[in-house]
């Protein structure tokens, strides 16, 4: 969980970056760095999901057998 918070929180900083820089130099609002920042955060969100569905079933009585 430490992790995933810690990665999403960093892309939500560098898009922030991202678009504020974008701003400054005189580009506009461009809110393109919204589409990596939604999928990286969808992303992390289905690999934990995945991660502790199948943590959860090796740890239950019975198990994965392998």
């Amino acid at each position: 969980m430490l992790f995933l918070f810690i990665s999403c929180s960093a892309i939500e900083i560098f898009t922030m970056y991202a678009i504020i820089k974008g701003m400054n130099m005189g580009f506009g609002i461009d809110f393109t760095p919204l589409t990596m920042l939604i999928t990286a955060v969808v992303a992390e969100v289905i690999g934990f999901s995945v991660y502790s569905l199948k943590s959860m079933k090796e740890n239950t009585k019975g198990g994965i057998i392998y």
